[in-house]
């Protein structure tokens, strides 16, 4: 096992462990805290990402709160907004005119839905997924 960390991590793996078929998990983190706003500018100054991470109650720093990536233009290319690391709500990503490409809007029980548009800002297509497992879709006037 490498890693490319500033920090490197030694991680001790004993056989028994690696040949269990144990299905033990970590619980999931159920709360966040010390948040931390970055940002991120192009070279002519202008905002390229802001995103913000707390620190989670099992230890893992995790995006918190809405994530956005700007054009150099200024414009808006991509924005989601994150929960305990998870997306939440709506994913969109715009061309560079600032029209809609796509958009994933997400629920909270792993089900999303994909929407695709045209130039013009018609959408195209809708389909629907439960974590990566096309549940169902349809192509704009079929």
């Amino acid at each position: 096992m490498t890693s490319k960390n500033k920090v490197n991590y030694e991680v001790v793996l004993n056989e028994a462990w690696v040949l269990s078929k144990s299905e033990a998990t970590t619980p999931a983190p159920d709360s966040i805290t010390d948040l931390t706003k970055h940002r991120e500018k192009w070279p002519n100054g202008r905002v390229k990402a802001e995103w913000s991470t707390g620190l989670a109650n099992d230890g893992q720093i995790l995006l918190e709160g809405p994530q956005t990536f700007y054009y150099e233009n200024g414009r808006k290319q991509w924005v989601s907004d994150y929960h305990l690391g998870k997306k939440i709500g709506a994913e969109v990503y715009y061309r560079e005119n600032g029209s809609k490409k796509w958009e994933k809007t997400y629920s909270g029980d792993g089900m999303w839905t994909w929407r695709n548009f045209d130039k013009a800002g018609k959408q195209t297509s809708e389909s629907q997924w439960n974590g990566k497992t096309l549940v169902s879709y349809k192509i704009a006037g079929e």
